[in-house]
C-alpha cells in the first residue's frame, strides 16, 4: 500500500518552495524531522497553514486524519 502524499511546501516569508512526498502515517513533526536529515531545511518548528481551508494545522496529528487528496499546497511560517 502506498502511504505517500505529495506536497508543495512554501516558506511564507521567503517564498521558497519544495515539493516532497510525506508519509501519511506520520505527523508533520515526524515527517519534518526526517526531511531535516535529508536536506538542509529545518521545518521542525514551522507552523503549517492550509491557505485553502484558511486554518493552521496541528503538527502532531497524523497526516491521514486530515483527509488530504491529490497534490497539496501548504504554507510554512518559520
Amino acid at each position: 500500500m502506498n502511504h505517500r502524499i505529495s506536497f508543495r511546501l512554501m516558506e511564507a516569508v521567503s517564498g521558497d518552495t519544495m515539493e516532497v512526498f510525506l508519509d501519511e502515517r506520520l505527523s508533520f513533526n515526524e515527517n519534518f524531522k526526517m526531511l531535516k536529515s535529508l536536506c538542509d531545511k529545518d521545518y521542525t518548528k514551522a507552523e503549517v497553514y492550509d491557505p485553502y481551508k484558511k486554518v493552521f494545522l496541528d503538527r502532531n496529528t497524523s497526516l491521514s486524519e486530515f483527509g488530504f487528496q491529490g497534490f497539496v499546497f501548504l504554507k510554512l511560517f518559520l
